[in-house]
């Protein structure tokens, strides 16, 4: 897809009074190369540690919200609210304008990319389609988690996520923690 250079924009009809951000044709393709590296840094992250702990110049999410802020260095009040699941270090969607992030945190996303020539390229179609950086939390909290057992072989889970977030990796981290 990143071959390909990017669609025009169609022009709009002289009748039509409202204006319409031009779209992208692929964002099926898109996503799914923002999440390629969302997911690889959050996997650094998890290797290392700090996806559940933050670094210094962390984008803390605000849970249940949108609302995100940064941090040069880790005190012990955003280390009480970490814990405590009133906030959550955040990954990048990849994109231009991923400026809020610095020091260690910006420089593990950065090496995460830079080791990769898939990512690279992923990450240079993404800013040359001028697609906008986002932030992501790396923790995916449960809502209204419950479970009971069917039989002596069949665990029902029920629970409730936020949006964007697949109940396929949080039964995919179970299983991992199971076979440990």
């Amino acid at each position: 897809m990143f071959a390909r250079p990017p669609r025009e924009p169609r022009p709009q009809s002289k009748k039509s009074k409202r204006k319409r951000a031009p779209r992208e044709q692929n964002t099926m393709e898109l996503s799914a190369a923002r999440s390629l590296i969302f997911n690889e840094i959050l996997a650094a992250r998890v290797r290392n540690g700090s996806w559940n702990t933050g670094l210094a110049g962390e984008v803390f999410n605000l849970d249940g919200s949108g609302s995100i802020f940064t941090s040069e260095t880790l005190d012990d009040t955003l280390h009480a609210r970490i814990d405590s699941g009133d906030i959550h270090p955040t990954a990048v969607l990849w994109g231009t304008g991923n400026d809020k992030v610095t020091g260690s945190a910006a420089d593990l996303e950065s090496e995460v990319v830079q080791h990769s020539p898939l990512l690279m390229q992923l990450a240079t179609g993404l800013e040359q389609r001028d697609i906008k950086a986002q932030r992501r939390a790396l923790r995916l909290p449960l809502e209204a988690l419950s479970w009971e057992w069917s039989d002596d072989q069949t665990l029902v889970l029920n629970f409730t996520l936020t949006t964007g977030s697949f109940a396929t990796s949080v039964l995919a981290s179970l299983v991992q923690q199971l076979a440990s």
